[in-house]
C-alpha cells in the first residue's frame, strides 16, 4: 500500500507561518496539520462549487403537471 492509498503523505511545504498562525486562531485549530487540512478541504470545496456554477441554467426542467407527491 502506497503512502497516497492510505490518505496521507509526509510533505515538506515552505508556507506563511503567519498567516497558518492566524487561520489556527479564526478557526480554533489546535495544530498546524489541523488548520492546513481544514484549508485544503475549503479550497477544495470551494473549486467545486465554483465548477457547479457551469452548470447553472443549463438543466431544463419541466415539471409534469398532476404528479404532485401526496404524503
Amino acid at each position: 500500500m502506497t503512502l497516497c492509498e492510505r490518505g496521507t503523505v509526509a510533505t515538506n511545504l515552505d508556507v506563511d507561518i503567519q498567516a497558518i498562525e492566524e487561520l489556527m486562531g479564526l478557526g480554533g485549530f489546535r495544530s498546524k496539520r489541523e488548520a492546513v487540512d481544514a484549508a485544503v478541504a475549503e479550497a477544495i470545496a470551494y473549486r467545486r462549487q465554483v465548477k457547479a456554477l457551469d452548470y447553472l441554467g443549463t438543466v431544463d426542467f419541466q415539471p409534469v403537471v398532476g404528479s404532485e407527491r401526496k404524503g
